[in-house]
C-alpha cells in the first residue's frame, strides 16, 4: 500500500523506534506527537500473541519501506462458502467486502491483483464509491480449483483482475452458483 510523503528513516526523539520487530520510521509513529496526521500506528498484541503495529487500530502492519513509499499490511480475505450438508447448499449466495482509504495518504499498490479462487463464481469489484469504475471476473464450474503458484492463476477455478493505478477504494461483491467454495485476496 503506497503512501506519499517526504520522510527520514528514524523515529522522532522520544518515540518508539519499533514494534514487534517492525521498524517505525517517521512520518509514522506510535504515541502522541510521534507521527504526521494519517500515519499514526498503535502497538498492540495480535491474535498470535506477539506485539504488532496496527494501522487504523485494526490492520496489522508487516513492513514499512520509506525508500519505495510502501506499507505492507495484512488485510483480511473476503470469503463465502458452500455447505454441501444443507438442503440448499448455500450459506449465503452473495458476500461483500472492501476497503475505503479515501481521505488518507494511502492507496492500493498498482502491482496488487484482485484474485478469486473457487468454482462457479462471479466477482464484481467497484473501484470508486459511485460505481463508475468497475471490473469483474468469473470462474468456471469445477470440482477442485487449481492452486495459485507465485500469485498466478492457472485458469481453473481462479480469475484475476489488475487493480488500476492509485486506487484508494474498492468494494467487492461475490456471487456463486450451486457448488462453490471461494475466497478472494
Amino acid at each position: 500500500m503506497p503512501f506519499q510523503t517526504a520522510a527520514s528513516a528514524i523515529a522522532l526523539p522520544g518515540c518508539p523506534e519499533a514494534c514487534g520487530g517492525v521498524q517505525i520510521p517517521y512520518p509514522f509513529g506510535i504515541g502522541p506527537n510521534c507521527s504526521l496526521p494519517g500515519f499514526e500506528l498503535s502497538c498492540n498484541t495480535s491474535n498470535n500473541g506477539s506485539l504488532t503495529p496496527f494501522l487504523f487500530n485494526d490492520i496489522p502492519v508487516l513492513n514499512i519501506d520509506l525508500e519505495w513509499g510502501h506499507v505492507r499490511v495484512n488485510k483480511s480475505i473476503t470469503s463465502s462458502c458452500y455447505n454441501q450438508e444443507t438442503t440448499s447448499g448455500m450459506i449465503s449466495n452473495s458476500t461483500t467486502g472492501g476497503w475505503n482509504l479515501s481521505g488518507t495518504p494511502y492507496h492500493i499498490h498498482y502491482e496488487e491483483k484482485f484474485t478469486v479462487v473457487g468454482c462457479d463464481i462471479i466477482a464484481n469489484i467497484n473501484f470508486d464509491e459511485i460505481n463508475l469504475l468497475q471490473s469483474g471476473c468469473s470462474t468456471k464450474p469445477c470440482d477442485i480449483p487449481d492452486n495459485i503458484i507465485n500469485g498466478v492463476c492457472s485458469g481453473k477455478g481462479c480469475c484475476q483482475i489488475d487493480i488500476p493505478t492509485r486506487m484508494n477504494y474498492y468494494q467487492v461483491s461475490l456471487h456463486h452458483g450451486n457448488s462453490s467454495k471461494l475466497r478472494i485476496t
